[in-house]
């Protein structure tokens, strides 16, 4: 760089303007070739539901009950928010609910939809899992799709489910669970294959 500042300083004028001239355009051509091969920093939004207002990265919302326990934990990488029909489509969702007897609850998807603030439509490899500190095996409901009611605390899905277990599995229809008390039912053609239990030893 040493020996292009003095070349230029001993050109004459012209030619030294027209040096200076062809070093600019090759720092905006640089500049320019630098641009065209970084990928875009994110993906273009979905536009199915109108046009979004925001997105947030890395979202985490906290909600609490009337005495100010908290209640659940909704977490996101990527949440895009549509102001039309107030809904936030959540890519990876993951909900942690408190239930009030202590037990929690963690329900994940590929996707999901936050609607108006009052429900959560989860899809595309849904996992309801009963989180217990005590204990290495947990059991786990897999399904496609499932809706959570806020305001009632009440998760439920007509879609085919299997519930998986230390002791077997069981195969249904539906489900409705509690998520306060912590209560599921499988409503329609539960069948279970169980593992025997070895015996016990005197």
């Amino acid at each position: 760089m040493a020996g292009v500042t003095s070349w230029l300083a001993q050109a004459p004028p012209i030619r030294r303007a027209g040096a200076l001239l062809a070093l600019l355009l090759l720092g905006v051509l640089l500049v320019w070739l630098q641009d065209i091969t970084q990928p875009p920093p994110y993906a273009p939004l979905p536009t199915e539901h109108g046009e979004p207002d925001y997105y947030i990265e890395q979202a985490r919302a906290i909600r609490y009950n009337a005495v100010g326990e908290r209640l659940q934990i909704l977490e996101s990488p990527q949440v895009t928010h549509y102001p039309e029909n107030n809904l936030a489509l959540m890519d990876q969702p993951r909900v942690h609910h408190y239930g009030e007897n202590g037990q929690i609850w963690r329900i994940t998807a590929n996707k999901a939809e936050y609607r108006n603030q009052q429900e959560i439509y989860l899809e595309d490899r849904v996992r309801i899992t009963p989180l217990n500190p005590d204990s290495p095996y947990l059991p786990e409901f897999a399904t496609s799709r499932l809706w959570v009611d806020l305001p009632t605390e009440f998760a439920h899905t007509s879609a085919p489910v299997t519930f998986t277990s230390p002791g077997g599995i069981t195969h249904g229809k539906g489900l409705n669970l509690n998520l306060d008390t912590g209560q599921a039912e499988i409503p329609e053609q539960a069948q279970g294959q169980y593992h025997p239990q070895p015996a016990m030893q005197d």
